[in-house]
């Protein structure tokens, strides 16, 4: 063992920095992250939103949603449960609904406009996404719970006011992929009208 002249080991400068060195690659990696961060949330919002609503005439798993229309996307409640009778759920976008811009790559659904809710009391919705194979249906994203959720009810008892459009959190999408909704309520075949707003992005 070596000694400097201050009496310190060389083994333990040698440690030393190899501390140092490995708390600075840390700093790197957050300085990093926060940047690729920073990046995500720029796009995010300086992105632009495009609104959708129901096809006339929905087709197959391809065609269900159209920024061509203000026609509501309805989805059915249970009693206290997510509505399960056949085409209680809402049919929100197809495999052919995104991309609206050309080249655009991936999206995320960011707003939903309650335009219509039959039951005064509290709604939960379930906001499910799925790819783009005719495979990939419903039943697995419950199954892999893919899915976001959110609270909304009448502001007013008794009235249809619901305000603004309700903020979503959802992982971005690859374009094509599947995205229907879901809506639970303590009275049985309670209905809930509404839009939704995507963002798109080039990656």
């Amino acid at each position: 063992m070596t000694w400097n002249a201050a009496g310190v080991s060389s083994t333990y400068v040698t440690a030393e920095v190899a501390v140092l060195g490995s708390q600075l690659s840390d700093v790197a990696q957050i300085v990093s992250d926060t940047n690729i961060e920073s990046g995500t949330l720029e796009t995010h919002h300086h992105s632009r939103e495009c609104w959708f609503g129901k096809r006339a005439t929905q087709v197959g798993v391809s065609a269900w949603g159209t920024t061509d229309s203000l026609s509501d996307f309805t989805c059915i409640s249970g009693a206290n449960t997510y509505g399960t009778d056949a085409n209680d759920e809402a049919l929100v976008i197809g495999t052919t609904d995104t991309p609206v811009g050309v080249g655009k790559t991936k999206f995320d659904m960011h707003h939903i406009l309650i335009d219509d809710l039959s039951a005064d009391t509290l709604y939960k919705f379930r906001i499910y996404y799925v790819g783009a194979g005719t495979s990939d249906v419903l039943s697995d994203a419950i199954a892999d719970s893919d899915f976001s959720e959110f609270l909304a009810e009448n502001l007013t008892t008794g009235t249809k006011s619901n305000g603004a459009p309700v903020e979503l959190q959802m992982p971005r999408l690859d374009v094509g992929s599947k995205i229907y909704a879901r809506c639970w309520n303590a009275t049985n075949n309670a209905t809930a009208k509404f839009l939704v707003g995507l963002h798109e992005y080039d990656e």
